[in-house]
Order: structure tokens, then C-alpha cells, then sequence
């Protein structure tokens, strides 16, 4: 729970739309070149080229393991299979978030209301529902 007095949450109320949303105060010049710089890698790692390249070098690798060159190889196959399905899966956000370098970002979708306590009320059920996540209390 410390973590989340930690956090300074800023909630914005949207005026065109009844959208609260709610972030940490976190760094958005180094979250937006984060994003840049994965999206950038991710693509380059999503070229068959690439791929191919990477693999012959780690085979180059296990030639050096002289008893072991044929063990060395299946591990690389098997696992170089496994490390580029996880990058077809990934994308920019998901990385910098789960790098730290981005805080995630929740939009609630709340009816419109004339009343900021009625408003207020159905922010704080809308964090205690999410603090009640599993997922969510491991984060925190």
C-alpha cells in the first residue's frame, strides 16, 4: 500500500467527454522516448532479416563449444523461437511500462454528473474495485 501513497494521482476530468482519467506523475519526455526508441527496436527485431542474423551469430557462438556445439545449437533454436514470439507479442507501451520508464494510464468511463462529491464518490468505488485486482494489489 505504500506504493500507493507514494504516487502523486492526478485525476483530470475530460470536458468534451465524461472520461476521468487516472495516471502517476511520472516523466512524459522520457516515457514518449521510450516508447520511440521500442518501437524503432521492436521493428527492426520484427524483420525476418534480423532474425536470421541474430540466430547464424549465436550458431557462430556454439561452434566455439566444441563438446557442446550440438546442445548449444538446440537451446538457441528453442529459445531464439521462444524470445521472437515474445517480441511479435510485445508492443512499445507495454515495454516502457514494464521497463518502469511509463506509468500505465486508466480511463474511466463515468456518466456525466452536475455534482463533484457524486463524481468524487464513483472515482474513489472505481480505485477501490481495481485495488481489489489481484493483478493490481502485486503491482502495488
Amino acid at each position: 500500500m505504500s506504493y500507493l501513497f507514494d504516487r502523486v494521482v492526478v485525476v483530470e476530468k475530460r470536458l468534451n467527454e465524461n472520461t476521468v482519467s487516472l495516471t502517476t506523475k511520472g516523466s512524459p519526455q522520457l516515457c514518449q522516448l521510450c516508447e520511440q526508441f521500442a518501437a524503432e527496436t521492436l521493428f527492426y527485431l520484427k524483420e525476418n532479416e534480423t532474425r536470421i542474423e541474430i540466430i547464424d551469430t549465436l550458431h557462430q557462438a556454439c561452434l566455439k563449444f566444441h563438446s557442446l556445439k550440438l546442445e548449444c545449437t538446440k537451446l538457441v533454436d528453442y529459445y531464439a523461437a521462444l524470445f521472437f514470439a515474445q517480441i511479435d507479442s510485445l508492443s512499445p507501451e507495454e515495454f516502457c511500462v514494464s521497463a518502469s520508464l511509463c506509468e500505465e494510464v486508466t480511463y474511466i468511463r463515468l456518466p456525466g454528473h452536475e455534482h463533484a462529491c457524486t463524481l468524487c464518490h464513483e472515482v474513489v468505488d472505481e480505485i477501490r474495485t481495481g485495488l481489489e485486482d489481484p493483478e493490481m494489489e502485486e503491482r502495488i
